[in-house]
């Protein structure tokens, strides 16, 4: 798990930060955005905790709709907390982890 100190310094618990760990921008430090993953999306039943059925999946996106949450890339991310480029309010990641592959 990585942590984002006060300082705006990306490290992980118990270690040293690497000297070429980018920064924070200062103007993305009081921002926060979710990140939310999926595993495995299941069109049938599931076969371990962490899948999600097509069903969960469309409860979920509803969910994320019904808060008014808004979707933006990985990339818009990473150019807000390097160059403190502007990012929506409410602001959410949606990523699959492997591309149902199931690894």
């Amino acid at each position: 798990a990585w942590l984002l100190s006060a300082g705006g310094v990306a490290s992980q618990p118990g270690r040293a930060v690497p000297s070429s760990m980018p920064q924070v921008h200062p103007a993305a430090r009081n921002s926060r955005t979710m990140v939310l993953m999926w595993h495995d999306v299941v069109a049938g039943k599931k076969e371990v905790w962490f899948d999600t059925t097509v069903k969960e999946l469309e409860h979920q996106f509803q969910e994320i709709k019904r808060r008014r949450l808004q979707p933006v890339t990985l990339e818009r991310l990473a150019r807000h907390l390097e160059t403190g480029a502007p990012i929506p309010p409410r602001a959410v990641v949606l990523t699959f982890d492997d591309n149902t592959l199931g690894l």
